[in-house]
């Protein structure tokens, strides 16, 4: 029972993951650097943002193997503590990456970026 309920965790954050960055696929412009356009704000927010999304993406990568690890430890106590562990890390992970996301777009606010 309880690996269905990893299991089920597991897919409904990827899917939240997916759905939240799938709001973001909108094609943008490439920011260029020269005499009329010095701004280099555009840049660090998407170097950010690309970096941010990588790290999200392992992460979630984290929480599914932490999830079939669980599935296949067969009731061995050590492997099924090595998963849990290897989610609860993946959790974290999610959560210092969201917040991170929040905060480096709310100092590029407040520094003026666009």
């Amino acid at each position: 029972m309880k690996s269905k309920v990893v299991v089920a965790a597991t897919v409904a954050a990827e899917q939240a993951l997916i759905a939240g960055r799938s709001a973001f696929a909108q094609a943008s412009p490439v920011p260029t650097l020269g005499p009329d356009n010095g701004d280099v704000m555009p840049i660090i927010q998407s170097v950010t943002n690309w970096l941010l999304g990588i790290a999200g993406a392992l992460a979630v990568v984290f929480l599914i193997i932490g999830g079939v690890q669980y599935v296949i430890s067969a009731g061995n106590p050590t492997s099924a503590e090595k998963a849990k562990k290897t989610i609860i890390y993946a959790l974290v992970g999610i959560i210092i990456i969201a917040a991170s996301l929040f905060l480096v777009n709310v100092v590029l606010k407040l520094i003026g970026a666009k």
